[in-house]
């Protein structure tokens, strides 16, 4: 992610959405992840509605950072 932000990946535009699919999801997870610089969380098992929606409101609201309470 921080290389993505700092654009050592090529260009991506002035701000790529990054989602954090993973499978840790205990307590203070979600936070590190954002706090890392990446836009939104979904937790493994994947729902694919969850996933979806999150990506709709990324793709809608571009440099919105998201996590799964505020989606609800």
């Amino acid at each position: 992610t921080r290389r993505i932000r700092a654009g050592q990946c090529g260009p991506s535009g002035p701000h790529v959405p990054i989602v954090a699919l993973t499978a840790y999801s205990m307590k203070g997870d979600m936070e590190r992840f954002l706090a890392e610089g990446m836009d939104a969380y979904v937790s493994k098992p994947v729902n694919l509605e969850e996933l979806f929606s999150v990506m709709a409101v990324l793709n809608s609201r571009q440099g919105t950072r998201l996590g799964r309470e505020a989606r609800a």
